[in-house]
């Protein structure tokens, strides 16, 4: 769809910047990097790295990626809250800590998910690591 003074329209513009830097935008976030960081390597506005951010987020649920120092805080704030949480229902009888079997498997659980999400992680660093080796 050209426009009427014959150059490309904004859809069109968007959807080819979308195809060569959609990837890009989502490894850089995956990396830790935040849309200010972003947009100052990509060639795109603010407001669309926060559009692709939103696209991936809502497709992938379970993704580890952060959009915002403010939004990694706010997972610090719950996981600092969750430790205590912990915490109290832990029973301290002299030097030995009291926990109910249920519970410990309850742990090992939540330890198990913990460990596949830095799996994952790491996984997403390696792939980010192996395409900009290929860059440079």
């Amino acid at each position: 769809m050209e426009s009427i003074l014959g150059g490309k329209s904004n859809r069109m513009i968007y959807a080819e910047n979308r195809e060569k830097y959609f990837e890009q935008v989502i490894a850089m976030f995956e990396s830790g990097m935040i849309a200010k960081e972003i947009i100052k390597v990509v060639p795109v506005g603010k407001s669309t790295v926060y559009r692709w951010y939103d696209e991936y987020i809502a497709t992938n649920k379970d993704a580890s990626i952060r959009k915002s120092p403010k939004e990694a805080a706010e997972v610090i704030r719950r996981l600092r809250s969750r430790v205590a949480q912990l915490e109290r229902k832990c029973d301290v009888d002299k030097n030995a800590v009291v926990l109910e079997k249920a519970y410990i498997k309850a742990l090992q659980n939540e330890i198990a998910g913990i460990a596949t999400d830095i799996a994952t992680i790491a996984g997403r660093l390696s792939s980010l690591e192996e395409k900009l080796n290929l860059i440079i």
